[in-house]
Order: C-alpha cells, then sequence, then structure tokens
C-alpha cells in the first residue's frame, strides 16, 4: 500500500474543503432561489401610494392577492400535479342581518365568521375576502377528494351556528361552491370562475354545497341566451298580461280585485314561465324594465275597465330593485296621470325583502304611495325577515299568504298553525288577510273557519286574458 506525502495530503485536504465549500454554497443559493422565487411570486405589503392587496375590515387577503396565490400554486405543481383546491363560500343572509339589525351588527357578524373559518383550515391555508358576502379558500394539501368532504363538513359545524351580538342571535347561513385543479382545469381564472359557479348552483337549488360539473356550464350559456332573448323581448313586447280573480270569501264569494301576472310568449321557445325568467330578469338587470312595462299596461286595461263600468282593483307585483329606485314614485304618478286611473282601483304588492333591503327609503316609498290613494299589499308575508316591530310601522292594507303554508296545511299542522296565526295577527293590526294558491273545497273550507278574508287560486279560477276575465266577472256576479 503506498503512502501519500504530507504536501499531497494537503492539497488533497484543501480542494475537498473547497469542493465542500462550493457544493454548500450551491445548495445554500438553490434554497434561497427557490424562497425568492416564492416571495417574488406574491405582491410585498403595500404603501400608502400602491393598490392594497388586504380586506380593510377583516385583514384578509382580497381577490387579486388570492389570484395571485392560485397562480402560484398551480404554476408551481409539480409532475403529476397535485390537487389544489378552490372554495367559494357565500354568507347568504348577510344583507337580510345588516337590514334587519343594522350595518354594524351585519359588518361584526361578517367578521366573526371569518375568524371562525380561520380557525378550520390549517396553516398552509389561504382564506381571502373576495366579495362583500363572500369568502375565497385555497388548500393544497389535500390529496383525496374525501379530505376536502371532510373539510366541507367542518366548515358547515363550525359557520352554520348562532351568532349573538347586542343580545340578537343570528344563525349563519352559508352556501360552499369547490372547483378542484387539475380535474376541472388547469387554468388559473377558469378554476376560480368555475367555483363561482358550482357556487350559484348551490344557492339556486338550496344545497349544502356543490362541486363544479360540467352541466353547470351548459346551464351557464342556456341563462346567457336566455338573457339575450329577454332583452329581444323587452324591446319588441313579447309580454302579456293575465288577471287572477281575487274573492271575498266573508261577502258571498265576491269578486273584489284581481292580481295582474305577467306571460312570455317566446317565439321559438313558446311560453316560458315566469318562475323561469323572473329570476334571470333580476340576475341580469332587466327586471326594472319589466316591471315597469307591466304597471303601465296594468294602469291603461284598468283605465279602460273603470270607463266602461268595471271598477276592479288591480294588484301588481312589484319587484325590490324597482321600489328601491329613486324614480320609483315619479312613475307611478307619471302612469296614473296619464291614463286618468282612479287610484282607488291599483294596489302594489311588495313582498318583505323590498321593504327591508333599505328601510328609510322603503319607509318613505309606502307612505308617499298612500298618500297617492294607492293600496299597499305585503306579499309572501311570513318568509321573510321583517320584524313585529318593523311591521307596525308600515301603512300596509293586507296581507298575502305565502303559497307553500297554504298548499300544505291541510295535511300539516304546523302550517295551519302558522297560517291561522297570520291570519289572526294580520286582524290584530287592523289588515286584511288574503290567501294564495287556493285549490280545493277543504283548504277554502278551512281558510274561512280562521277567519281568511280573501283568496285566490285554482280552486276559483285561472289567471285569464282581459276578454276572458270580463266574461268571467259577469258569469260570476250572476
Amino acid at each position: 500500500m503506498a503512502f501519500m506525502t504530507f504536501e499531497a495530503f494537503l492539497i488533497l485536504s484543501a480542494f475537498a474543503l473547497f469542493s465542500g465549500i462550493l457544493a454548500y454554497l450551491y445548495w445554500i443559493n438553490l434554497g434561497l432561489e427557490k424562497k425568492l422565487t416564492k416571495i417574488q411570486a406574491l405582491p410585498k405589503q403595500p404603501t400608502q401610494s400602491e393598490p392594497t392587496f388586504y380586506d380593510a375590515a377583516t385583514q384578509l387577503p382580497n381577490q387579486r392577492l388570492f389570484l395571485d396565490h392560485l397562480s402560484f400554486e398551480i404554476t408551481h405543481s409539480k409532475a403529476p400535479p397535485k390537487m389544489i383546491v378552490v372554495i367559494k363560500l357565500s354568507v347568504n343572509n348577510l344583507n337580510e342581518v345588516s337590514a334587519l339589525y343594522g350595518r354594524e351588527f351585519g359588518n361584526n357578524y361578517f367578521y366573526e365568521l371569518s375568524k371562525r373559518l380561520q380557525k378550520v383550515v390549517l396553516e398552509t391555508t389561504i382564506v381571502a375576502r373576495t366579495q362583500e358576502d363572500e369568502f375565497s379558500i385555497l388548500e393544497s394539501e389535500f390529496k383525496y377528494v374525501s379530505e376536502v368532504l371532510n373539510f366541507i363538513y367542518r366548515l358547515r359545524a363550525v359557520l352554520c351556528t348562532s351568532y349573538e351580538y347586542q343580545n340578537q342571535l343570528v344563525i349563519g347561513q352559508i352556501g360552499i361552491g369547490v372547483a378542484l385543479y387539475p380535474n376541472d382545469t388547469d387554468k388559473v381564472e377558469e378554476l376560480y370562475d368555475y367555483a363561482s359557479l358550482a357556487l350559484q348552483l348551490c344557492n339556486r337549488s338550496q344545497s349544502d354545497y356543490e362541486f363544479y360539473q360540467q352541466s353547470v356550464n351548459l346551464q351557464v350559456k342556456a341563462q346567457k341566451g336566455l338573457i339575450n332573448d329577454l332583452y329581444e323581448a323587452v324591446q319588441s313586447e313579447q309580454f302579456y298580461l293575465v288577471y287572477q280573480p281575487q274573492i271575498d270569501i266573508q261577502d258571498n264569494d265576491k269578486i273584489i280585485g284581481a292580481e295582474v301576472l305577467i306571460r312570455w310568449e317566446h317565439p321559438t321557445r313558446g311560453l316560458v314561465p315566469p318562475n323561469i325568467f323572473i329570476p334571470v330578469a333580476e340576475e341580469a338587470g332587466l327586471i326594472y324594465k319589466i316591471d315597469e312595462w307591466v304597471l303601465e299596461q296594468a294602469c291603461k286595461q284598468s283605465s279602460y275597465w273603470h270607463k266602461h263600468g268595471l271598477n276592479i282593483k288591480l294588484a301588481v307585483n312589484v319587484s325590490a330593485d324597482h321600489f328601491n329606485q329613486p324614480s320609483f314614485i315619479s312613475k307611478v304618478s307619471q302612469f296614473i296621470f296619464k291614463y286618468g286611473v282612479n287610484p282607488r282601483l291599483l294596489e302594489l304588492e311588495i313582498t318583505e325583502t323590498a321593504v327591508m333591503l333599505e328601510i328609510t327609503k322603503a319607509l318613505e316609498h309606502m307612505n308617499e304611495i298612500k298618500s297617492m290613494g294607492l293600496s299597499l299589499a305585503l306579499d309572501d308575508f311570513g318568509t321573510g325577515y321583517s320584524s313585529l316591530g318593523y311591521l307596525r310601522q308600515f301603512p300596509v292594507d293586507k296581507l298575502k299568504i305565502e303559497a307553500s303554508f297554504v298548499k300544505e296545511m291541510v295535511n300539516n299542522k304546523s302550517d295551519s298553525a302558522l297560517t291561522k296565526g297570520i291570519i289572526h295577527l294580520g286582524h290584530d293590526l287592523g289588515l286584511k288577510v288574503l290567501a294564495e294558491a287556493v285549490e280545493n273545497k277543504d283548504q277554502l273550507e278551512l281558510l274561512k273557519s280562521f277567519g281568511c278574508d280573501m283568496v285566490q287560486g285554482y280552486y276559483f279560477s285561472k289567471p285569464l286574458l282581459p276578454k276572458a276575465f270580463e266574461e268571467y266577472l259577469i258569469k260570476f256576479q250572476k
């Protein structure tokens, strides 16, 4: 075995030491490069001159920063790509809570939900406030869909519980939409949008949660087509009105009015049901124009019937968007003057939701309507958020019991008790009460026994075209 000289040993030792230092510096540099890449991919904390990346109320990242995080995760996902989960979570009763208890209460409610949410998620999870009533969650540590489901269940368990502030109690109401990378898409914006579509489906179907699926996209495309057709329908007046008789069951079943209902006869689709196109019109911002058309045509019809000796009060539905428009009162006044309508023969139906969105403005509008001589009815009573304290302030003449209570009240004790309670409440407040969707004699007799004043429904008549309504009125009076 050969022995190296002392000089050779020193040279080899120096070379090994130098190589080790180079290797060490290489790995240090590699680690720094990785860290710097991640840091540089995310926005730094803003100065006063820069746009903010955080929500002021919750200190959570906003949509812009959330999308930056999502972009980074997708860009750096290794092959095979890991699962990346985007969850959109809406607080569905935030607007109602704010309207009922005030903006401060609503802000505290949302802030409390954000704190609870941050306690449920992992340390690596990104939680952002991406809309006024919406959180977005980015999770990249799950391997299986079953883990995503367990996470959703934890979210619901923590958020769908009671929240108390200033001696008021609110139950959390949330919707959840989920999209997965790479299953659904490998594009940042699409993944984010797909979670939004899943959330829309969740809220429409009133389910606990929904995962994105291709059929949702098809629904969106169909809805866009319907929106385009609605624009055309508004321009070319493809709508027409029908009238459903309202009967005073405490006065020999006398016809005392009619509800004005809209119908849409599409040139190729045929008759499109209101429960299909009205929600689409609301989302597209077209309901205001449709409402105006209905109100004007109802005034025109009322004037015509009055001149021909038919003094029938017409009840016209008014959407929340239309009712809260600054120009609403002037439009009502304009149509009444234009067609010479007797104000006592016109009733406006508004929902509890329409009133509670902006209570001060709503009360102003209601008082102005009353001063003009029109009647007011609170539609779908029992399904909204108005408290009895506010109900005393509303200058309404009539409560309309929501159809779902009436449909089940004969066989459902709870619905029967609620219906009876609403009737007695209305009477105690000096209001008339009308029940919708009366379809058989059992329902009619039960409502009579409760003391209900008026009804409408297929038991007496379906909604009728103007000529058919005139004939029905003459026949019924005989």
